[in-house]
C-alpha cells in the first residue's frame, strides 16, 4: 500500500430556489454537481503513477475487428511488437486515476395539505459521467466506449398525492417513471490475439471472446412506469385509544411487463435447433405482475 493513497472523496455543490405560487402550492428547482475521485486501485509495481512504466496501457496498440455475423466493427488492443506484459513482479494499491462527474437538476411542484389533499412532484434530469484517462485501466480495451459517457438513467419523474375521501377513508397513489437502464451490447471477437513476448522471448496471446461494440447508453431497456395506489379506512374505539387500520393496496396498476434482462447481450450469439430465439432476444427477466394487499393493524 503506497502510503500517499488518498481516501476516496466527494465534492458537492448544491444551488436551489424556491417559490410559493398560490396559497399551499410551491415550486423549486435545484442543481447538483459531484466530483467522485480519490479511492484506491491496484497497479503493477512499477507501473504506478509516478513510476518509470506508467501508464501501462502505453504498451498496448489499437486494432480493429469486424464480426462477420453482425457486420458491427469494434476496437481491442494488441501488445506492441517486441514488448512484454509484466508478470509475477506484484501489485500495489496507490490512488484510483479515473473520476466521475455527476450533475443534475430537480424540479418540484408540492401541494400542502388543504382542502382535503396533497400532492408531490419531482422531475430529475441527470447524467454522470466517467472519465477513464490513460492509466486508469491496465489494457485500455474498451475505454473509449464507456469514457465520456453519461452512465445513468437520464431522468426521474415521481408523482404521489394522497385525498381524504367521505366517511374517513383516505385514498393515495405514486406513480414512478424512470429512464431505461442501460444495455451494454457486445459482439463476438477475434479470440487469441498478440500478447508481446515473455522472458524467455516467447510469443504470448491475449484472448478477447466478446468485445463491446457501442458507446455505453446508446441501447437501454425501455422506460419504467409504475403506478401504486392505496386504500386506508380507520375504526376507533374508545375514545380513540383503541384502533383498527384496514389497508387495501394495489402494485403496479397498470400490470406493466417491463423487460429487465435477456439471456445474453452478445447479439452474435444465434439461436439452437431447441430455442430458435437468440440469446440477445431471449427475455430472462420481466417486472413482477400487479399485487393487490389486504392488511390490518391494530393499536390498543
Amino acid at each position: 500500500m503506497d502510503p500517499n493513497t488518498k481516501i476516496g472523496r466527494t465534492r458537492e455543490v448544491t444551488l436551489g430556489v424556491q417559490r410559493e405560487l398560490i396559497a399551499n402550492m410551491a415550486v423549486g428547482a435545484d442543481f447538483i454537481y459531484r466530483r467522485y475521485d480519490n479511492g484506491t486501485q491496484g497497479f503493477t509495481i512499477g507501473y504506478q503513477p509516478g513510476a518509470a512504466g506508467f501508464p501501462l496501457a502505453s504498451i498496448y496498440e489499437p486494432a480493429q475487428h469486424t464480426d462477420p455475423i453482425t457486420g458491427k466493427t469494434a476496437q481491442y488492443y494488441v501488445v506492441k511488437q517486441g514488448l512484454s506484459r509484466p508478470s509475477g513482479i506484484g501489485s500495489i494499491t496507490t490512488t484510483r486515476v479515473s473520476y466521475e462527474n455527476y450533475a443534475g437538476v430537480d424540479l418540484t411542484l408540492s401541494k400542502r395539505y388543504s382542502d382535503k389533499w396533497q400532492a408531490n412532484v419531482a422531475v430529475t434530469i441527470q447524467k454522470r459521467t466517467d472519465f477513464l484517462p490513460l492509466g486508469s485501466t491496465t489494457n485500455p480495451v474498451g475505454d473509449e466506449l464507456f469514457d465520456g459517457y453519461n452512465a445513468i438513467a437520464r431522468y426521474l419523474i415521481k408523482f404521489n398525492g394522497s385525498y381524504d375521501l367521505p366517511w374517513g377513508v383516505m385514498a393515495s397513489t405514486n406513480v414512478n417513471i424512470n429512464d431505461g437502464a442501460i444495455r451494454n451490447l457486445t459482439i463476438n471477437g477475434p479470440g487469441q490475439v498478440y500478447g508481446g513476448v515473455n522472458s524467455s522471448g516467447n510469443t504470448t496471446t491475449i484472448n478477447y471472446g466478446t468485445l463491446n461494440c457501442e458507446p455505453t447508453g446508446t441501447t437501454r431497456y425501455e422506460r419504467t412506469v409504475l403506478w401504486d395506489m392505496g386504500i386506508h379506512k380507520t375504526f376507533t374505539f374508545r375514545g380513540g385509544q383503541n384502533r383498527i387500520k384496514i389497508m387495501v393496496d394495489g402494485f403496479d396498476i397498470l400490470n406493466k411487463a417491463h423487460i429487465l434482462n435477456y439471456s445474453s447481450s452478445n447479439i452474435s450469439l444465434a439461436g439452437s435447433t431447441s430455442n430458435p430465439i437468440p440469446p440477445s432476444q431471449r427475455i430472462s427477466s420481466i417486472l413482477p405482475p400487479r399485487i393487490f394487499r389486504v392488511g390490518a393493524t391494530i393499536s390498543f
